[in-house]
């Protein structure tokens, strides 16, 4: 089609001259009739034809200079887009990079939520299990404070059991007061019987023995009851405060429970906030697929890309190097031109064929020369057309892939408050261990006032046991005095002055048999009093184990709450790696949108520079053909000169 075009323009061209007139014919007839006339036309004529070749030629040199830097820039620029293939393959690369980035950090996020999730449904239901153990121990602990209250009624009954027992013992010393009355009685009535009241004197004296030891044994036995009532006393105090201690403790416990209630519905909102963040980030690991499918294809068409432009380059340098020859070959022209015109304005007929002959050889190997660089122009056009349409496939890629990249959304905010609300979960976690432990304490110190107690209680049946004794004792005496009195009451039979004596005796034998029947029933209600501080003993003791126990369980208890603050603490960690995770994943996926837009930018540009080259190169065509034209008509004329010199 080129060809063509040159040939059909050399036709208009050689049809007027290229604007140059055509030359006079000089005839035979003239030159022989008028030879000077005929010779100043021809030389007029080859002065015209001179000029007119030495202006299109320094015009097609012009023209030439001019494409040659055109097509020098179009190189340099053509250039700029192949060196930029190597920069878009890099930003490919590093999308690519941080889309792999992306891809690690949000599946390091994922498996931290779904191992959260777990591990906080596992921690969740471990707390209501430590609430319930908890709560089962403060109803242990409230029946045992109920069965506290119950010993500080028996202990309060034995305090008054010893009361009532020291009143008959008081009965029992003023019995034997009266016996020690009568005693001195005897002995006067035994003074009144003379020497028959000798042995009646030392009765007396014996029944006065008698009733001192029952006296005192009475004094020793109130004393050891008073005790015994002190101690009962005592350890109704400490139980008092073991159940004040104890009721307290359960209702902090209490309190307690609650919180871990409300905390337990923390972890459970919590675990439901970790849910989300692992359906996001599974959803994010879903749609994060096709870009890095996208991205690879970007690459291929980048590296398709780069391949046509760097033929297309190689295509525009073959050009350059031929519109340089062409240059070259127009440089030549112009400076035979320049000799024609010097031989021309000599009018030497003679000396003007060498200079036509070479002008018009230049003019030949011009359009040589034109000719290989049109061939190379069209060349280097196919090629800009094959890198346009390589650049406008990359651009395609390069918007598919960044439609797709917004499909991705990673979020740090939701891993940040799932951190915060890990971080109030610990903290109300770590408040409940510490009331908690409180509440040990507590049951510690009810557990030491029990202990307390149970030690009064071991004083006050020690104090009642020895009171016992001196009751038992204080019967034996009184049998002893009743038994003289009897012993007295014969001795003074015998005589009939002791008969005031015998009725002395027989008073002493009515206290002594009163003094028995009163120890008695003391001593019943001493071995009555006895066997209700065992069985109060023994109720404390149950509550010692009781409280103990429950010490223990509390204390385990506590270990595992602990443990859970500990476990929820880690998570706390772990929530703040994934907000980190999820922070480096909208970073890297922006790195990623960031370099797909440079790649779609620069294949924008490059498009926009092949296209612009195309119809740059199509124009530098149609220019060659029309100096094409005007180097055959330098040649027409060029020969023509020759001829006719």
């Amino acid at each position: 089609m080129t060809m063509a075009l040159v040939n059909s323009e050399e036709a208009a061209v050689r049809s007027d001259g290229a604007g140059l007139p055509p030359a006079p014919t000089v005839g035979l007839f003239e030159r022989i009739a008028h030879p000077g006339r005929s010779r100043r036309l021809l030389i007029q004529h080859r002065q015209t034809a001179a000029e007119r070749i030495t202006a299109a030629s320094a015009h097609i040199a012009g023209e030439f200079a001019g494409t040659l830097a055109a097509v020098e820039a179009q190189q340099a620029t053509l250039k700029t887009v192949a060196d930029g293939e190597a920069q878009a393959r890099s930003a490919a690369e590093a999308s690519k990079r941080a889309l792999q980035r992306f891809d690690d950090r949000t599946t390091a996020a994922r498996d931290a939520a779904d191992l959260m999730a777990a591990k906080l449904s596992t921690l969740e239901e471990l707390n209501e299990s430590i609430r319930g153990q908890i709560e089962a121990s403060l109803a242990a602990v409230a029946s045992a404070a109920k069965r506290h209250a119950d010993a500080i009624r028996e202990g309060t009954a034995l305090q008054g059991e010893a009361g009532e027992i020291r009143q008959l013992v008081d009965l029992v010393a003023e019995i034997a007061g009266e016996t020690r009355i009568l005693s001195l009685n005897a002995s006067v009535e035994a003074a009144h019987a003379g020497r028959e009241g000798l042995g009646l004197s030392l009765v007396a004296e014996e029944i006065r023995t008698l009733a001192d030891a029952a006296l005192g044994a009475a004094t020793k036995a109130g004393s050891q009851l008073a005790e015994a009532g002190g101690e009962a006393a005592r350890a109704t105090g400490h139980l008092a405060a073991a159940v004040e201690a104890s009721d307290g403790d359960v209702e902090r416990g209490r309190d307690v429970v609650q919180r871990l209630g409300a905390a337990g519905a923390d972890m459970a909102e919590t675990r439901d906030a970790t849910d989300a963040v692992l359906a996001a980030t599974s959803n994010d690991l879903s749609a994060i697929a096709p870009p890095l499918k996208d991205v690879d294809g970007l690459a291929a068409s980048i590296d398709a890309q780069s391949a046509v432009c760097r033929q297309t380059l190689r295509e525009a340098q073959h050009q350059t190097e031929a519109v340089a020859q062409c240059f070259k070959a127009a440089l030549a022209l112009n400076e035979w031109s320049g000799a024609l015109m010097t031989a021309a304005e000599a009018a030497d007929t003679a000396g003007i064929a060498d200079p036509a002959r070479d002008t018009a050889n230049a003019a030949d190997a011009l359009l040589a020369e034109i000719d290989e660089g049109t061939r190379a122009a069209v060349t280097v056009l196919d090629a800009v057309e094959t890198a346009g349409h390589a650049c406008r496939s990359a651009l395609a890629a390069a918007q598919t892939a960044s439609e797709s990249l917004l499909a991705p959304r990673p979020d740090s905010g939701s891993a940040a408050e799932l951190r915060d609300q890990l971080a109030a979960v610990v903290a109300a976690l770590r408040d409940c261990a510490r009331d908690a432990r409180g509440v040990t304490d507590g049951l510690g110190r009810a557990l030491d006032d029990n202990g307390k107690a149970r030690a009064r209680l071991d004083a006050f049946e020690q104090a009642v046991q020895r009171a016992e004794r001196i009751v038992e004792s204080a019967i034996a005496i009184a049998g002893q005095t009743g038994a003289l009195g009897v012993d007295g009451s014969l001795e003074a039979a015998r005589g009939p002055s002791a008969r005031g004596f015998i009725g002395v005796c027989a008073e002493v034998r009515d206290l002594s048999r009163d003094t028995v029947l009163s120890a008695e029933r003391i001593k019943e209600r001493l071995t009555a009093a006895l066997g209700r501080c065992g069985r109060v003993g023994a109720d404390l003791d149950a509550i010692a184990k009781t409280i103990g126990s429950e010490i223990e369980i509390q204390r385990a208890v506590l270990r595992s709450l602990d443990g859970v603050a500990d476990h929820i603490a880690s998570l706390q960690a772990g929530a703040g790696q994934m907000t980190a995770d999820l922070a480096e994943s909208d970073a890297a996926l922006c790195e990623a949108r960031t370099a797909v837009a440079l790649i779609a930018n620069a294949a924008t540009d490059a498009s926009r520079i092949m296209e612009e080259a195309g119809t740059a190169t199509r124009a530098r065509e149609q220019d060659a053909a029309v100096l094409a034209a005007s180097a055959k008509t330098i040649a027409f004329l060029a020969d023509e000169l020759r001829s006719v010199g």
